[in-house]
Protein backbone atom coordinates (compact mmCIF):
# COMPACT_ATOMS: atom_id res chain seq x y z
CA UNK A 1 0.00 0.00 0.00
CA UNK A 2 1.21 3.50 -0.83
CA UNK A 3 1.03 6.34 1.69
CA UNK A 4 0.38 9.86 0.48
CA UNK A 5 1.91 12.34 2.91
CA UNK A 6 0.52 15.85 3.10
CA UNK A 7 3.39 17.54 4.98
CA UNK A 8 7.18 17.50 5.05
CA UNK A 9 6.94 16.46 8.71
CA UNK A 10 5.19 13.23 7.69
CA UNK A 11 8.04 12.44 5.29
CA UNK A 12 10.70 13.19 7.91
CA UNK A 13 8.87 11.03 10.45
CA UNK A 14 8.63 8.11 8.02
CA UNK A 15 12.36 8.28 7.22
CA UNK A 16 13.23 8.42 10.93
CA UNK A 17 11.37 5.14 11.66
CA UNK A 18 14.48 3.25 10.51
CA UNK A 19 12.44 0.91 8.33
CA UNK A 20 12.86 0.14 4.64
CA UNK A 21 11.26 2.97 2.68
CA UNK A 22 10.99 3.92 -0.96
CA UNK A 23 9.74 7.37 -1.90
CA UNK A 24 8.43 8.24 -5.34
CA UNK A 25 8.66 11.98 -5.92
CA UNK A 26 6.29 13.09 -8.63
CA UNK A 27 4.11 15.89 -9.95
CA UNK A 28 0.69 15.91 -11.59
CA UNK A 29 2.10 17.75 -14.61
CA UNK A 30 4.84 15.10 -15.15
CA UNK A 31 3.81 12.60 -17.83
CA UNK A 32 6.46 10.03 -16.81
CA UNK A 33 5.19 10.28 -13.23
CA UNK A 34 1.68 9.45 -14.38
CA UNK A 35 3.05 6.32 -16.09
CA UNK A 36 5.10 5.03 -13.13
CA UNK A 37 2.51 5.87 -10.46
CA UNK A 38 0.31 2.80 -11.10
CA UNK A 39 3.39 0.56 -11.40
CA UNK A 40 4.66 1.87 -8.05
CA UNK A 41 1.26 1.19 -6.45
CA UNK A 42 1.12 -2.34 -7.90
CA UNK A 43 4.63 -3.10 -6.64
CA UNK A 44 3.74 -1.83 -3.16
CA UNK A 45 1.17 -4.64 -2.87
CA UNK A 46 3.91 -7.26 -3.23
CA UNK A 47 6.31 -6.05 -0.51
CA UNK A 48 4.58 -5.82 2.87
CA UNK A 49 7.82 -5.15 4.77
CA UNK A 50 8.66 -1.99 2.79
CA UNK A 51 6.93 1.36 3.25
CA UNK A 52 6.01 2.95 -0.09
CA UNK A 53 5.47 6.71 -0.12
CA UNK A 54 4.33 8.78 -3.09
CA UNK A 55 4.66 12.52 -2.78
CA UNK A 56 3.53 15.35 -4.98
CA UNK A 57 6.24 18.02 -5.08
CA UNK A 58 3.64 20.68 -5.81
CA UNK A 59 1.68 19.78 -2.66
CA UNK A 60 4.77 19.55 -0.46
CA UNK A 61 6.98 22.24 -1.96
CA UNK A 62 9.71 21.95 0.67
CA UNK A 63 10.25 18.28 -0.30
CA UNK A 64 12.27 19.38 -3.34
CA UNK A 65 14.98 20.98 -1.18
CA UNK A 66 14.74 18.46 1.66
CA UNK A 67 15.22 15.49 -0.67
CA UNK A 68 17.57 17.26 -3.09
CA UNK A 69 15.36 16.64 -6.11
CA UNK A 70 16.57 17.74 -9.53
CA UNK A 71 14.22 15.76 -11.79
CA UNK A 72 10.98 13.81 -11.75
CA UNK A 73 10.10 11.09 -11.24
CA UNK A 74 12.74 10.24 -8.64
CA UNK A 75 12.78 7.08 -6.54
CA UNK A 76 14.68 7.37 -3.25
CA UNK A 77 15.40 4.28 -1.15
CA UNK A 78 16.02 4.58 2.60
CA UNK A 79 17.27 1.87 4.95
CA UNK A 80 17.67 2.49 8.68
CA UNK A 81 17.05 6.20 8.17
CA UNK A 82 19.79 6.62 5.54
CA UNK A 83 19.49 7.01 1.79
CA UNK A 84 20.91 3.92 0.09
CA UNK A 85 19.89 4.50 -3.53
CA UNK A 86 18.38 7.08 -5.85
CA UNK A 87 17.04 6.55 -9.35
CA UNK A 88 15.65 9.28 -11.58
CA UNK A 89 13.40 8.77 -14.56
CA UNK A 90 10.63 6.36 -15.39
CA UNK A 91 11.25 2.81 -14.15
CA UNK A 92 9.26 -0.29 -14.95
CA UNK A 93 8.12 -2.87 -12.43
CA UNK A 94 11.18 -5.12 -12.91
CA UNK A 95 13.61 -2.24 -12.43
CA UNK A 96 11.83 -1.12 -9.24
CA UNK A 97 11.86 -4.68 -7.87
CA UNK A 98 15.52 -5.14 -8.77
CA UNK A 99 16.49 -1.98 -6.88
CA UNK A 100 14.40 -3.10 -3.89
CA UNK A 101 16.19 -6.47 -3.82
CA UNK A 102 19.64 -4.88 -4.19
CA UNK A 103 19.16 -2.40 -1.36
CA UNK A 104 16.89 -4.17 1.11
CA UNK A 105 18.28 -7.71 0.99
CA UNK A 106 14.91 -9.25 0.25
Amino acid sequence: MVSLPKTIEEIKEAISTKSNIVILSSGLWCSSCRVVGPIFEKTSNVFDDIQFIKLDVDEIKESTNFLGLTSLPTFIYFKDGKEVARKSGAMGELAIKKTLHENFSI
